[in-house]
């Protein structure tokens, strides 16, 4: 799926996103869905669906990515 239409859907439904790059010439746009609680270590921990798009803007992966701090 290209792209744009994932923008499209996203927009039509009023779904909160932001692009993410942790590759050179990829885009990962990112949902956010919750949060795991923090602990002694470990700050919050941030849960994001991630849509993996690769360098010709088609959809190539889903998964869930969660970022956070530990000691």
């Amino acid at each position: 799926m290209p792209r744009a239409d994932v923008e499209k859907y996203l927009a039509s439904r009023h779904i909160e996103h932001h692009a993410a790059y942790y590759r050179e010439g990829y885009t990962t746009y990112e949902l956010k869905i919750g949060e795991d609680p923090g602990n002694l270590v470990c700050e919050a921990w941030q849960v994001y669906i991630a849509l993996e798009f690769n360098s010709s803007d088609k959809l190539t992966e889903v998964h869930i990515r969660k970022t956070g701090t530990c000691l």
